[in-house]
């Protein structure tokens, strides 16, 4: 399995980071609902504020926007047009 992007095939990072990003989102989704039938209280409020520092979800995100731009503006292998349908 390769690591890089190629003309053909994604790299094993991009992949991964893809994965990564659809298992925290369906993540957060689950754990919002779960939070939502929680009686008010100072756990609640922990809960909350847990969820509300879900950085990880945004981190991964930016990483894949830069790992974009770098590879249309940087690389110009006209990574951004291949992404779109």
């Amino acid at each position: 399995m390769q690591i890089q992007n190629s003309s053909n095939r994604y790299g094993i990072v991009a992949m991964l980071l893809h994965w990564l990003m659809a298992v925290l989102i369906i993540g957060l989704i689950i754990f919002g609902i779960w939070m939502v039938r929680l009686p008010i209280s100072l756990q609640k409020l922990k809960w909350y504020g847990w969820h509300k520092g879900y950085g990880m979800l945004r981190s991964c995100w930016c990483a894949h926007a830069a790992a974009a731009l770098q590879h249309h503006f940087y690389h110009k292998d006209d990574i951004l047009r291949r992404m779109l349908p």
